[in-house]
Formats: C-alpha cells, structure tokens, sequence
C-alpha cells in the first residue's frame, strides 16, 4: 500500500483553524476565504479517514483525532519554516557585492547564515554571548572568518571599518533596535550596503500584532513593535534600494540599503 502524501497547504490550514478555533478566525489569519480553508479541512479528513473537528456554537473544537496529529503537524510547521528561512537568507546573502570586502555579521548567533556567505570576503561575526559563537564555529567554511563577542547596539569597531553589513533577524531581538541601526550606520564605509532579513510592522498595520498567537513567535523571543519606516528615518545617510516581502505574507521582510 503507497503511503499517503499530504498537501503542506492543508496541514497549514488545519493548524490556523486549530489554533484560531473558528473556521473564520483562521482565514483572517490566513488572508484566506473561509470555504476555502472549510474544503482544505474536508480534504485533510478525508485522507486521514478521521474526523478532525467538531462544529460548536462559538466555533469548531478539535476532536482527539486532530490532538494526536497536532504535533506531528506542527514538526511539519517548524520544519517548512526554517526551509523557507534558510532560503531567504541565502538569498539575500547572494547579493552580497562581488569585490571582495569586509562584512560584518551582526548577532550572528549559532551561524545559521555561514552555510550561503560568499567565499571572497572577510567576515567578522558579532554576538553578544560567547556560547552562541562556539556553536558557529562548526559552521565556517572554507572562508576567512573572525568571531567577536560585542553588543550590536554599541559595536567594538571604528568608524567606516567595513564594507557591508547583514543583518538578519536582530534589529527585531535587540533592546534598542534603533541604536543598532545607528551603530551599523555608523561603521560602514560610504557606498557600503546593508542587508537585513527580519520582521517588521508596518504603520497603520497594527493587525499585525494578532500573530502573537502564531507559533512562529511564541517560540522566539522577539520584539513585535518595531517599525523599519521609523528606523530608516533616523538615519538620512542609508538610502532604501529595495524592500521585498518574504515570510508570513510580508511580515518578514529581505531589505538592502546603501550608504551615501
């Protein structure tokens, strides 16, 4: 007998209806049509041969079915998720100048972005705590690579030291993501380009904030508040180039900017 194969769309629409208890809370959630996501469920039940919910008068409520595949379900979640991370930041690492340069990698962390670096530069990886940069170090390749402990809001280097600077998932972490900006703004060398990769709120978008509920962010510690606009605006000497939208329907952003 050949084993079932589950549509990923699916098992993402079952999860939102589990997790916003309605049919019609989980497409807001989604951005989608609610008989669109009521077929979705009807599809995934009729695979599994098993109901999954059942209707109540405020909604639906799962059955033990769907509390057993639950967390089978969300493995899935997390295992798409980071797939779709590291794509994005192999993407916005490959438009890294050509000329060799010297980057600065701010908050680092276990080194998830040193699989995609380009080959020709010189790298500085920055955290703030030394167990994060020891899990790096199995991660460097065959490329010039120095670890550095140091606070991104106040970055050990002088003035227009380096070249480029990336930046993916820590303007969101940070205390003060607004002296980080700054710092990076400050140590990068005219005509230098930043690359950042993390999540944003946009102004009038105060929606955005209902995804405290998404598992995505509940398993990281991450400020939900921060809005680039505002960051951008208090550094005249970075221009925008582009800004396109990435995970979670545009929540995450891919944005490069230059130093004038």
């Amino acid at each position: 007998m050949s084993s079932p194969t589950f549509d990923w769309t699916l098992v993402r629409s079952f999860l939102a209806v589990l997790d916003a208890g309605s049919l019609m809370g989980a497409a807001r959630r989604l951005g989608a049509q609610q008989p669109t996501l009521s077929r979705h469920i009807a599809e995934l039940e009729a695979q599994l041969g098993v109901p999954l919910f059942e209707r109540t008068g405020r909604g639906v409520a799962p059955t033990a079915a769907a509390q057993a595949i639950a967390d089978a379900a969300r493995d899935m979640e997390h295992g798409a998720e980071r797939l779709l991370a590291g794509l994005h930041r192999q993407r916005s690492l490959a438009t890294l100048p050509a000329e060799p340069g010297r980057v600065l990698l701010a908050g680092v962390g276990t080194g998830l972005d040193l699989p995609h670096l380009p080959p020709q530069h010189h790298y500085i990886g920055l955290d703030l705590n030394r167990a994060m940069l020891q899990r790096a170090l199995p991660r460097i390749g065959k490329f010039d690579f120095a670890p550095v402990q140091g606070d991104a809001q106040r970055l050990p280097f002088a003035d227009a030291s380096f070249d480029n600077a990336v930046l993916h998932l820590i303007l969101a972490v940070v205390p003060e993501p607004a002296h980080c900006f700054a710092e990076i703004t400050r140590i990068l060398r005219p005509g230098g380009t930043v690359l950042i990769f993390d999540k944003f709120l946009r102004r009038g978008q105060p929606a955005l904030l209902r995804r405290l509920v998404n598992p995505l962010v509940r398993r990281v510690a991450t400020r939900l508040d921060v809005i680039f606009e505002d960051l951008l605006a208090e550094v005249p000497e970075l221009a925008l180039e582009y800004d396109q939208p990435a995970l979670a329907g545009g929540w995450f952003r891919m944005i490069r900017l230059r130093k004038l």
